[in-house]
């Protein structure tokens, strides 16, 4: 198990944050760990026959356009939803005023 030289520390994790430097590394043989305690970053050479680790690829959504129109859709019925109710609440809120002026008998 690796350890932090810093901290000591053996939860570490592989770094995928890479700058563009970091080729120099990887001709080097060494990649590159990130402590999750003291978030201090260094490098460790890899066991012959290692390969470097790879970042995990992220899932795509299936439809980019069709999930835009319906966030774009749903965005708009939330607004004309909330306009609606404040258009009511403004109304009641009017009655509700002009029934205690016309009681107080001005």
């Amino acid at each position: 198990m690796l350890e932090c030289p810093v901290c000591a520390s053996e939860n570490v994790r592989v770094s995928f944050n890479t700058p563009f430097w970091e080729f120099v590394y990887r001709w080097q043989g060494l990649q590159r760990y990130r402590c999750r305690e003291c978030r201090k970053i260094f490098h460790y050479p890899l066991v012959p026959g290692e390969k470097f680790a790879t970042k995990p690829r992220r899932r795509r959504r299936k439809s980019q356009k069709q999930e835009t129109a319906r966030t774009s859709a749903g965005k708009w019925r939330i607004r004309t939803a909330e306009a609606v109710v404040f258009l009511l609440m403004v109304v009641v809120f009017y009655t509700a005023l002009n029934a205690l002026h016309f009681a107080s008998g001005q």
